[in-house]
């Protein structure tokens, strides 16, 4: 799982390949460290940053919620769940404008 996670988190960090290529392929390695070790919170954090980078914000929120549930303390995980729930209202904001004909 430990491997799995590092890989994940260099593919995030990296860039080597095209930018959703490489975000694809971290979030493939998160999920089969979570796959062996559920509980494992570093995996968890660095899945939702994935999903933050790759916009997909209700995604994120969800993650980050995860690891509330299973370690409030984890360091700047408050932060970063604000930000992901914040991220998500401006997305459906901007999709509600656009929807009425709007600019956003």
């Amino acid at each position: 799982a430990e491997l799995h996670a590092i890989r994940g988190s260099g593919l995030r960090l990296g860039r080597a390949a095209p930018l959703r290529d490489s975000l694809s392929a971290a979030l493939a390695s998160l999920d089969e460290a979570l796959a062996l070790y559920p509980l494992y919170t570093r995996a968890l954090f660095e899945r939702a940053l994935t999903l933050m980078d790759l916009e997909d914000f209700e995604g994120a929120v969800g993650a980050f919620e995860r690891l509330v549930a299973i370690d409030k303390g984890y360091p700047h995980l408050l932060t970063w769940l604000v930000r992901a729930h914040a991220s998500l209202r401006r997305q459906r904001t901007g999709a509600a404008a656009r929807a009425l004909g709007g600019s956003a």
